[in-house]
């Protein structure tokens, strides 16, 4: 028993490695997108919103491109879980950290970005089944 007991967790390490060598190209694909919201001019003062960002697209097509075409095909749900809420805190800590240091900061753009963390939080969210909302949000929220 003590024989399997430390092959389970050799496996487990192994699995873990494999399944973050996966997720990090897209955690720097998404690094790059962020990046570019600083791009954005958000001092505007028009609260009028007209959709999200344009790197919110961006950010959410490598989302799907991650989930429709390597995470689709993984069957073992339970062995992704952790490694995908490790990979959607880093995520989120990323995005926030960029947030707080958007400047200039009209009253629009702050609109804009109300707009854009909603979004923010429904892709990452997306990454597991049942739509977990990291603690993050639950903070900003609050």
């Amino acid at each position: 028993p003590t024989d399997l007991t430390a092959c389970r967790g050799e496996v487990w390490t192994m699995i873990s490695t494999d399944i973050n060598s996966l997720l990090a190209p897209f955690r720097l694909q998404i690094e790059h997108i962020l990046n570019t919201m600083h791009e954005t001019d958000y001092s505007f003062s028009s609260p009028e919103v007209s959709g999200c960002s344009n790197y919110l697209t961006l950010i959410e097509e490598a989302v799907s491109h991650l989930t429709s075409s390597y995470l689709s095909l993984l069957t073992s749900r339970g062995t992704l879980t952790p490694a995908l809420e490790g990979f959607q805190d880093s995520l989120t800590s990323l995005y926030l950290h960029h947030l707080s240091v958007v400047r200039p900061l009209g009253e629009g753009g702050k609109m804009q970005l109300a707009t854009d963390i909603a979004e923010v939080e429904r892709v990452l969210g997306g990454l597991l089944d049942e739509h977990s909302v990291s603690k993050q949000f639950k903070v900003l929220r609050g």
